[in-house]
């Protein structure tokens, strides 16, 4: 069973006293990372839905305990193995308003609020992110990811070829691509199980001049028959793709 809320913060803590030290990267004491600025579009999963695209910042940095990683921020604590045990959040985006007809009376979805524990491990075979949250907004559900990015050097760039896979528990589902009897209106009314979510993409990261760098990063999640079969969803896969041009700070 996923935990709830209150079972992460139990397991945050023991882990806080119990992780083994062992060969993770000291923490800064200045700003280390890339800062700037990035186009994010990602595609709709909705029946009729259409992409959204727009500029945000783009950081990706440590400073002292404290990091970014494009969409998840949070804090190191204690060592564990090549990485830390960290608290942290991320930013989805999940929400959506659905007003066409062949939906029926559905209502508005608002954004997932996660928060949770996790881990980067920087290991020399590549780096392993793994993340366990909770929806604190309207869902409840709970979040697990587990990614892996390789590091290969090419004659234009660095590429950061990725994989993973992504848990959904049934709460989380449910609220965003199930259909209530009082919403279903004119199509049918479905209650999603649990979901898991194949994930593969990348990362090419290019020296542009000077301390300055370009990102181009474009990433495919699969997801299964049960958000699949919902009657609001046109397709199971989702693509989300960014360009970036940032400051390395050093």
């Amino acid at each position: 069973m996923i935990p709830n809320i209150k079972q992460l913060a139990c397991l945050a803590a023991l882990l806080t006293l119990c992780a083994p030290a062992g060969a993770a990267e000291p923490l800064s004491d200045r700003l280390e990372g890339d800062a700037g600025m990035a186009s994010y579009t990602q595609s709709s999963q909705f029946v009729n839905g259409t992409s959204h695209t727009q500029a945000l910042p783009y950081t990706y940095f440590d400073y002292g305990r404290l990091f970014a990683r494009i969409d998840t921020f949070g804090i190191k604590t204690v060592p564990l193995l090549h990485g830390y045990v960290e608290i942290k959040t991320t930013v989805r985006q999940d929400g959506y308003r659905l007003t066409l007809p062949v939906t029926g009376n559905i209502r508005d979805r608002r954004d997932s609020v996660p928060l949770g524990i996790g881990t980067l491990q920087e290991t020399p075979y590549g780096d392993f992110f793994l993340d366990l949250y909770h929806d604190t907004g309207a869902s409840k559900g709970n979040l697990f990811d587990g990614l892996y990015a390789a590091e290969l050097d090419t004659r234009i760039g660095t590429l950061y070829p990725q994989v993973g896979i992504e848990y959904l528990s049934g709460s989380y589902t449910g609220y965003y691509y199930g259909v209530s009897a009082g919403e279903a209106g004119n199509t049918a009314a479905y209650s999603p199980t649990s979901s898991t979510a194949l994930l593969a993409g990348g990362m090419l990261e290019l020296h542009l001049t000077g301390d300055w760098y370009g990102n181009l990063y474009w990433r495919r999640k699969w997801a299964d028959h049960s958000i699949g079969n919902s009657p609001i969803v046109a397709k199971s896969y989702q693509d989300t793709y960014f360009a970036s041009v940032a400051y390395r700070f050093q």
